[in-house]
């Protein structure tokens, strides 16, 4: 016998079912843990996200308005079900360069989403 329910996340309607109700229940635990806003700037804009770069699969919610991204786990048994990685923030857009990871775009400030470079450090040749 199949369970099926009608769950609500943000803006989107969610159909889970289950064979138990166990996993009706952890399945509407999951979605009911997603967040409903950005934990970076607090809009209400986010939405669902998948990509697979170098084939591997990276899915997670995204904000619209400042584009950091909270990115999802993936359980290895049962395999394809997801967690929320509470322990990490929400992270910054990718602006590419040659140092690797993410660098964050300033936003609302004056410097526009340059960064400063502080030159009036002393150091000896």
């Amino acid at each position: 016998m199949s369970i099926k329910a009608n769950i609500k996340v943000g803006s989107a309607s969610i159909q889970i079912e289950s064979d138990t109700q166990a996993g009706l229940v952890e399945a509407a635990g999951f979605w009911g843990d997603c967040p409903t806003e950005c934990g970076n700037c607090k809009s209400t804009n986010i939405h669902f996200f998948s990509r697979t770069p170098g084939g591997n699969l990276y899915v997670g919610m995204k904000c619209h308005d400042c584009n950091h991204s909270l990115n999802f786990g993936q359980n290895k048994e049962p395999k394809g079900n997801l967690y929320i990685k509470q322990d990490e923030p929400w992270q910054p857009p990718y602006q590419g360069g040659n140092g690797g990871g993410n660098q964050t775009k300033n936003y609302g400030d004056d410097t526009q989403g340059r960064s400063q470079v502080d030159d009036t450090d002393d150091i000896p040749y």
